[in-house]
């Protein structure tokens, strides 16, 4: 049986499990963006949606998660930066890649650190059987 969660984490579970679907959003248009350089096409209109893309996640993180806030953030200064359309892409390939680590780390940290055990006093006696 999973440990249930005080409110903080419970919060905390809530606010990743929407960082992860942005994330979802911003992994589909990195993958764009790398097509349309493979393609040898321009990627300045991906480039802005990736930087949209990572503006309301940053604000999402960044008063519980502020490092992976700060990694998203440099995301985005990575996209709007010019240079090389196949190192970019890597790059950003390289940081949603670091991203979803980061979510599913600070997701079982926050279950770790904000699990709440059961007092004997709470128990049914059919727990106990």
């Amino acid at each position: 049986m999973r440990g249930k969660l005080d409110v903080p984490g419970q919060l905390k579970l809530a606010t990743l499990e929407e960082a992860t679907k942005i994330t979802q959003r911003l992994h589909g248009l990195v993958e764009r963006m790398a097509a349309a350089a493979h393609r040898l096409e321009s990627i300045s209109s991906y480039s802005q949606q990736v930087r949209r893309a990572g503006a309301p996640l940053v604000t999402l993180l960044k008063p519980q998660f502020g490092m992976v806030s700060d990694h998203v953030a440099q995301m985005m200064v990575i996209a709007g930066r010019t240079g090389s359309d196949q190192v970019r892409v890597r790059a950003l390939r390289e940081g949603v890649g670091q991203l979803k680590m980061q979510l599913e780390v600070s997701a079982s940290r926050t279950r770790e650190v904000h699990k709440v055990e059961e007092d004997e006093e709470t128990k049914t006696p059919e727990d106990s059987a």
